[in-house]
């Protein structure tokens, strides 16, 4: 008969994980069995457990100085959904909700007695009795609709079934109320049991929300979904969880295709997501799965390793660090949420209402241009840090956010929008800043930019007529005009002439300038890639904003990552080329090496030594006007550049 946890060994658990380089361990609490890891007097025991697994590694780990946190499986809880029905999601149809998370586990409501029952008693008495720094709560995202017995009672009215019901705006806003007050009162709770343990929930308060988290939240954390995007996922998640200001953490899978093949990524691959993890300044947590023994893989392990030395190598520039404030990406909770929270419970709206979001993040990511993106909240307390501000097709925004951004531009700043996918005309605040007004939209779904090499946007334009704008680029009509339709046989039909409205306008305003898009040119070029038009945007930012602090000269798919710590200057560059699909699985087998990169920083004050981590050599230099320009000789998963007192 198997026993779980036999022949775990806590110290030799906590030696394993130390030569591994790694600092802190998620060890199951609870998983979405119900199964408990340790002798809890509330849950339940895992059937067959041999021995208090979460004390014997928290008391190993704690030997090596390895920090602990404990695992728990919030809202799926197959066990307590078994013995307790009525805590379950209910679907439409008021049975029991089997789709989610399939019929292996059983999804648990927020609203049901399961919360003060089992999960607030059980969290209290892990805090209480076991000596672990943090509590990583899972599966607590699933935002679809339930209809069980309590939500039904809870709401008073009937539950809408999709957004087409006239009460939909009023349950969405309910719903997330329920969330927030359970996250509230957890958080409230846990801190009160012990003070001194963090708490982080996955998936909360990310790019996938762009909210702000309640006040006493301790750090953020998500594990990137392991398909399409798999290092991107990583920088994308990096680089909103880095505006926000708070710790985080971002994990993937050690296995090549989900969390059971038992087969380790390879080096490179770990080696790519680690990187631009901690390149902007987070942690990075790799998800593993014990043998039924509980011993760990050893070959695994050994390349863990030997993914970890990245950081292991470069503590000194990727722990403590900041972002540098240059370009801000807008991502308003409001336009991907909506105005009246309508897509709250609507993931499918959500996904495609994030897209303008990484259509921006890709082309300047991929590009070498640094960047942070930053919600609503953290763009109003920070908008005078920046050089520029870049809005990605953003459709509703609080009226402090726009009143922020035009007094932002008076004042001297840089604000680039492009016109939101929904059809629905930009704010006429926002429109002053670019000197026009808006018309109507175009009948066809596409259409032409740049007069010499013309680039096809695929959406609507807005016809505008400009008032103090001039004009940049003209919208060119494609051939047979919206007579019909375009309609050209194969394809669709190449431009023809100039239309007697603009494509792209700039505008001074006030001490500012600006510049406005009238299509949504970040959700194409996320949908289509065309290098034309990344080339096209990249001189419309470099237009407003030529002299960043760092410049880099390097082929595509070299993220650039301007970082301060202290007094000091960190660069990190790191290649996340040879990214392949696989059918849904993403696989990097062999990172290129690139060769003889030039990168240029700002020598308008004193630079004394430029130098390579962790090979602490100095890099030779020379002055050349604004910048000080030097040469990489080679860059393989990643590069990072420290000058002291830059500051």
């Amino acid at each position: 008969m198997l026993r779980w946890g036999r022949d775990l060994g806590g110290e030799e658990f906590g030696k394993r994980l130390k030569e591994s380089n790694v600092d802190a361990v998620c060890f199951f609490a609870k998983c979405h069995y119900g199964h408990s890891y340790y002798y809890t007097k509330i849950g339940y025991r895992h059937p067959k457990l041999h021995k208090d697994m979460l004390k014997e590694v928290a008391e190993g780990c704690h030997k090596y100085g390895i920090g602990v946190i404990a695992y728990y499986s919030t809202f799926v809880d197959k066990h307590a959904g078994i013995k307790h029905p009525e805590w379950c999601k209910h679907d439409k149809n008021e049975n029991i909700d089997t789709q989610t998370f399939g019929s292996t586990f059983r999804s648990i409501c927020l609203n049901t007695p399961y919360v003060d029952e089992l999960l607030i008693p059980q969290v209290r008495e892990i805090v209480q009795n076991y000596d672990v720094e943090g509590i990583f709560f899972d599966t607590m995202a699933d935002l679809t609709p339930c209809h069980c017995p309590h939500c039904r009672k809870l709401f008073k009215k009937e539950i809408p079934l999709s957004k087409e019901n006239s009460l939909w705006p009023e349950y969405t806003k309910w719903f997330s109320e329920q969330y927030k007050n359970f996250f509230i009162k957890v958080l409230s709770l846990v801190h009160n049991a012990n003070p001194e343990v963090k708490i982080g929930f996955n998936w909360m308060w990310c790019e996938r929300d762009a909210e702000v988290p309640p006040e006493d939240i301790d750090w953020l954390v998500l594990d990137t979904a392991q398909g399409n995007w798999q290092s991107l996922m990583c920088s994308f998640s990096s680089k909103y969880f880095a505006g926000t200001d708070y710790p985080f953490d971002v994990m993937v899978g050690r296995f090549l295709h989900g969390l059971g093949d038992w087969s380790t990524r390879p080096s490179d691959m770990l080696k790519q997501e680690v990187a631009t993890t901690t390149a902007n300044g987070g942690g990075f947590f790799i998800i593993d799965r014990m043998l039924p023994d509980g011993s760990l893989d050893k070959e695994a392990y050994q390349a863990l390793k030997n993914s970890y030395s990245i950081v292991k190598e470069r503590e000194d520039v990727v722990k403590d660090i900041r972002h540098i404030a240059e370009i801000g990406i807008l991502h308003s909770a409001n336009s991907l949420i909506g105005k009246n929270l309508e897509f709250y419970a609507d993931f499918e709206t959500r996904n495609e209402r994030l897209k303008p979001i990484k259509g921006a993040f890709k082309l300047l990511m991929e590009h070498g241009r640094h960047f942070t993106i930053l919600n609503e909240e953290m763009l109003n307390k920070k908008i005078n840090e920046y050089k520029l501000i870049i809005l990605p097709e953003q459709e509703f925004l609080e009226d402090k956010t726009k009143a922020n951004l035009v007094k932002y531009v008076k004042n001297g700043g840089k604000v680039l929008a492009s016109q939101i996918h929904s059809k629905t005309d930009i704010d006429k605040n926002i429109l002053k800043l670019f000197g026009t007004e808006f018309k109507e939209f175009t009948k066809l779904e596409y259409g032409y930019i740049g007069a010499k090499n013309p680039i096809m946007i695929r959406g609507s334009f807005a016809k505008t007529k400009t008032t103090t704008g001039v004009e940049v680029s003209p919208y060119l009509i494609p051939s047979g005009a919206e007579e019909r339709k375009g309609d050209f046989g194969w394809g669709v039909a190449p431009p023809d002439k100039k239309a007697d409205f603009p494509a792209v306008i700039f505008n001074k305003f006030g001490k500012g300038e600006s510049i406005y898009i009238t299509a949504p040119i970040f959700l194409s070029y996320l949908d289509f890639q065309n290098p034309h038009l990344a080339r096209y945007i990249l001189g419309l930012v470099d237009k407003l904003f030529p002299d960043p602090t760092v410049k880099l000269f390097a082929p595509p798919q070299v993220e650039l990552v301007v970082a301060r710590k202290n007094n000091g200057l960190i660069i990190h560059l790191v290649n996340h080329s040879g990214e392949r699909m696989i059918g849904k699985w993403p696989l990097t087998e062999y990172v290129p090496e690139f060769s003889d990169i030039k990168v240029f920083v700002r020598a308008d004050r004193e630079i004394k030594t430029i130098v390579s981590i962790p090979s602490n050599k100095r890099i030779p230099f020379t002055i050349n006007g604004l910048y000080a320009e030097f040469l990489l000789q080679k860059l393989h998963v990643m590069e990072s550049i420290k000058i002291a007192d830059y500051f």
